[in-house]
């Protein structure tokens, strides 16, 4: 199972599971449902400078595969599946509390532009700005173990303690150089 957590400035955190089903042993996959819808629009200023404008938004919900995930339902359950042991010693203590509400379910939204130079047919000069928000169910408090537990299993260096599960942004600026080979 995927967890995601997107560590904010403070003590802020955004959680969320992006995957197709949820395998319960004895009863199968329970499958989520998805939903997405994206756009774009590109506009020629001239042959070697364009302008794109993008976005998209997704969600999933968990429908039965909830239950598995927050098996002692909303608040019930102090550690949810997926979050509770360190991926390679199966050490359930290595999640050191709970969180206040278990619910899996989420959903994002994007929204970016980038512009183009193309001052030869081979070469791209690009800068793009992007802006994601992530929607999260999960929103109340959980306390997350230090570097190198499940929360943070490459050692991100976030403290351990008591964190505000919330929506989250994140904005980013990349700077692209792309050459082109024919062959």
């Amino acid at each position: 199972m995927g967890g995601a957590a997107i560590f904010s400035s403070g003590n802020k955190v955004g959680l969320g599971y992006i995957v197709d089903g949820v395998y319960d042993y004895g009863s199968g996959v329970q499958l989520t449902k998805m939903w997405s819808v994206n756009g774009a629009y590109e506009h020629l200023w001239n042959p070697q400078w364009k302008t794109s404008l993008y976005t998209g938004a997704m969600g999933i919900d968990f429908a039965g595969a909830k239950a598995l995930i927050c098996p002692g339902g909303a608040s019930g359950t102090p550690n949810p599946v997926g979050f509770t042991a360190a991926a390679a010693t199966f050490n359930t203590s290595a999640f050191l509390g709970g969180v206040s509400n278990c619910n899996p379910n989420s959903s994002w939204t994007q929204l970016g532009t980038r512009t183009m130079w193309t001052p030869h047919p081979d070469i791209d000069f690009s800068l793009d700005f992007n802006w994601t928000h992530l929607n999260t169910a999960f929103a109340g408090t959980a306390v997350v173990n230090g570097p190198g537990g499940q929360f943070q299993p490459q050692s991100l260096g976030r403290p351990g303690g008591t964190y505000t599960i919330s929506n989250q942004d994140v904005l980013s600026v990349v700077f692209a150089v792309r050459r082109g080979f024919l062959f």
